[in-house]
């Protein structure tokens, strides 16, 4: 209802709407009792600052996926007023839209490498791509890879043709 409610609002006027779907402490509360790890994220004096799921549990994944497509299949139960007004969907991965898995300091069994992050990004991306490849009207993936990581970037053009790239930094110091 709120996620409509949302759509509606937005869908009043002529601007085209690009979903985003956060993560980190937007999660559901119910992935916590459903075995995800909830992965406590601090500051180097040891104080909490925020939490996040751990991303690469397997429950997680299953979940995040199933979100994905769920989505996807209600967006295209919508009026056509509001359908047709959604032209994109960026695939928030980690903290928040950006390449980031946490904001902070994590649990030596939470801790994800640069290589890890890149292999969720990876499959995540992929698994968004593919799930709206074929929407009609085009609904495209805007992803938003490491901002001086441009393994991050080659890839997404490389994978996801069509793809829309989020240069958020860029785009925050010249607005």
């Amino acid at each position: 209802r709120y996620f409509d409610s949302c759509l509606e609002a937005r869908s009043q006027d002529d601007l085209p709407v690009v979903l985003m779907i956060f993560t980190k402490e937007d999660a559901p509360q119910w992935l916590y009792s459903n075995g995800v790890p909830k992965v406590i994220e601090t500051d180097n004096l040891g104080n909490a600052v925020g939490w996040s799921p751990y991303y690469m549990d397997a429950d997680y994944k299953l979940f995040f996926k199933r979100m994905i497509s769920t989505v996807h299949q209600h967006v295209e139960t919508l009026s056509d007023t509001m359908r047709n007004k959604i032209i994109s969907v960026e695939a928030c991965l980690g903290s928040t839209g950006d390449y980031i898995s946490y904001k902070g300091n994590v649990e030596p069994q939470y801790q994800i490498s640069g290589p890890q992050f890149f292999d969720l990004y990876k499959e995540f991306t992929l698994y968004y791509y593919n799930e709206y490849l074929n929407t009609n009207p085009k609904i495209n993936i805007g992803s938003n890879p490491k901002n001086d990581g441009a393994d991050q970037a080659i890839w997404f053009r490389d994978n996801c043709p069509g793809g829309w790239i989020k240069t958020g930094s860029i785009g925050k110091g010249y607005q």
